[in-house]
């Protein structure tokens, strides 16, 4: 109990989401009660591990797995990968259930919509133990791989908020027997379980029959004349955004915050509907089916989405609609996620021209999560020569994108009449 806490109005303790009692219902004893069960003191390395016994057991048990599967000769990334994400769900939704309540008032404290909906912090464990036995039987599912990456990062977002503000609170992880204090190792926690799925989908390869209906669309030559077009206007798109930036660290149209915002936003309401209507209505249907099931157009999309939602978010937060610290690091957030996406992008072609194309988009992604930390770095600690350098990075990115062209070969079909990935 915290008796310090005094609100006008019927509530929840912000320090432990226990319900708030009229002042005269409260016991003279209840008053010895300190803020102890919520001061962590001096925090080690022995805070963490049961966090670290746990997720060993985990990792130990997933290795077995893929081992087992390698012996079996049945190995798969994507598959071990599943078996880690299958036995987190379930041992933390586990620990979570053993006492649901008092997970309940635990997570009222840092959790964003749990705050907002109390009920909330009662779901969660049966939305991870969902997850966790969802996994076994469809672990490659789209549906349930997003929904794992939006849950998961959600609340990720919520132990940041309370991170940047500096406040010591218990982690319910773990429920409420092991106590873990709320770290930037929490924050990992939920951003490293919402980087597994989003690393599953982007591993996620369709049916072989979605292998040529990109065909029905464009021929060979040209799907490489168009993908070379998205990245010269992707690069001139960048190219703008840091010119903007560079010249509002000059002192320049410094007041304009919302300019290179508002070059990212127009071009996704220009880009994104044209990349799905350019074709015409009647073939609307085909084109979302490539989208979905053809995994290089499928990150494409992805990448176009996630970049447009961070320009909006850098729009609002510029017109001061949105003023939580937390939302700055939605943009740094999105280059380095799209830069990671360059490691795994999928090609189309014969082997030399996909082995160029590899190679190309790994330097491109490598530059582009530069930039992403260096703006992150500039986000957290305001230092000036960061801000010089990201830009200087985000220029690497512009001029990669401007001089690629897709080698001869690319979207090259084989003997079989389908194109190489």
């Amino acid at each position: 109990m915290h008796p310090e806490i005094a609100e006008r109005r019927e509530g929840r303790c912000p320090k432990c989401g226990m319900k708030l009692v009229p002042k005269d219902e409260v016991e003279p004893h209840s008053m010895n009660h300190s803020v102890e069960d919520i001061e962590l003191g001096k925090t080690t390395w022995k805070n963490y591990i049961p966090l670290i016994v746990i997720i060993g057991l985990i990792l130990l048990t997933t290795s077995a797995l893929g081992l087992k599967d390698l012996q079996f000769g049945i190995f798969s990334l994507q598959k071990t990968l599943s078996y880690f994400m299958i036995g987190f769900f379930l041992t933390f939704a586990g620990f979570k259930l053993m006492d649901l309540k008092g997970f309940a008032q635990g997570y009222f404290t840092y959790d964003l919509l749990a705050q907002k909906w109390f009920t909330y912090g009662y779901i969660y464990p049966f939305i991870e133990l969902f997850f966790g036995l969802a996994m076994i039987f469809i672990p490659q599912s789209q549906w349930l791989l997003w929904s794992e990456f939006l849950v998961m990062s959600f609340s990720g977002i919520g132990v940041a908020n309370k991170l940047l503000k500096r406040e010591q609170f218990h982690c319910v992880c773990l429920g409420t027997f092991l106590k873990v204090p709320l770290t930037k190792v929490t924050l990992i926690e939920n951003f490293g379980m919402a980087i597994l799925a989003l690393i599953m989908l982007l591993m996620h390869s369709g049916p072989e029959s979605a292998n040529n209906l990109i065909f029905q669309l464009h021929s060979p030559e040209e799907f490489r004349y168009l993908s070379s077009l998205g990245h010269w206007i992707a690069g001139y798109i960048f190219l703008g955004v840091a010119a903007v930036v560079f010249i509002q660290r000059l002192g320049i149209l410094k007041k304009q915050t919302y300019l290179w915002p508002a070059i990212v936003v127009i071009s996704g309401l220009i880009f994104i509907p044209y990349n799905l209507l350019h074709h015409g209505i009647d073939k609307l249907s085909l084109v979302w089916q490539v989208i979905t099931l053809d995994p290089q157009q499928r990150q494409h999309m992805i990448m176009f989405v996630l970049l447009f939602l961070a320009g909006v978010i850098e729009f609002l937060i510029s017109l001061q609609k949105l003023k939580t610290y937390i939302w700055k690091f939605a943009w740094p957030s999105v280059l380095t996620i799209v830069g990671l996406m360059f490691f795994f992008h999928p090609q189309h072609g014969t082997v030399e021209a996909m082995r160029y194309s590899f190679l190309y988009h790994k330097t491109l992604g490598s530059v582009l999560v530069l930039t992403g930390i260096l703006k992150g770095i500039e986000v957290s600690s305001k230092r000036k020569w960061i801000s010089l350098a990201w830009i200087i990075f985000l220029f690497i990115t512009s001029i990669l994108l401007i001089i690629y062209n897709e080698p001869e070969g690319a979207y090259q079909m084989n003997s079989l009449g389908i194109p190489s990935i």
